[in-house]
């Protein structure tokens, strides 16, 4: 949530629930429990949008709405919701998991477990991150060191999508690079002129890289 508008307040994410065999003319309740283990709290950092969950007549998913809050602890810290799904009278839950894979890179899919994470920290996107990405430095040249608040300007002044720009792998083109960079340095140069100064995270003057200096 870190790359939201701050007038933002709350978003919402979708948790789907799929059950096995025929579908139903009626609508069937399934149970799910609140880890004891989840950090993220009810009522402070999220709430469910129902109370009551079922996968309704003639269906085999339901989906769990979470409204997730700009809370202060999630401004500090990435916190985790988890969440099992338990037996009842109208569903099983035999299956818990199944290996997927061989060898290294073997690893257990869960189908009765989900942990969801979240935080308010708009953290480094792959493509900024020199410990990640091979074009960082490029990037740094023309966009300068990373902030939050920066990305979020270039985001809403060339009207990017947030999922894409900050989804791993992903890489700008040299043309898009180039015209953040420099676009980005006139309109900073145009208000410090203006004696508004677009100040960073820091308190500082936003900068971009030296490459358009």
């Amino acid at each position: 949530m870190g790359y939201f508008d701050p007038t933002i307040k709350e978003g919402y994410f979708d948790i789907v629930v799929a059950s096995t065999g025929p579908k139903t003319t009626n609508d069937r309740k399934y149970n799910v429990v609140v880890d004891p283990a989840s950090t993220l709290l009810e009522g402070r950092d999220y709430d469910f949008s129902e109370k009551y969950f079922s996968i309704r007549a003639g269906q085999l998913k339901d989906t769990i709405r979470l409204k997730i809050y700009r809370s202060k602890e999630l401004s500090e810290n990435t916190l985790l919701l988890k969440l099992d799904l338990k037996e009842n009278e109208n569903f099983k839950t035999d299956m818990y998991s199944q290996a997927i894979g061989s060898g290294n890179s073997q690893y257990l899919d869960y189908y009765t477990q989900f942990t969801f994470s979240a935080n308010n920290i708009p953290g480094t996107p792959w493509f900024w991150d020199p410990a990640q990405s091979s074009i960082a430095s490029f990037i740094i040249g023309y966009l300068g060191n990373f902030s939050g608040k920066k990305l979020k300007m270039i985001v809403e002044r060339y009207d990017l999508d947030i999922d894409e720009v900050t989804s791993t792998n992903y890489a700008p083109s040299t043309i898009a690079i180039l015209a953040w960079g420099k676009g980005m340095h006139s309109y900073l140069s145009e208000m410090e002129a203006l004696g508004t100064p677009i100040l960073d995270e820091d308190g500082l003057p936003m900068k971009m890289g030296v490459y358009v200096q």
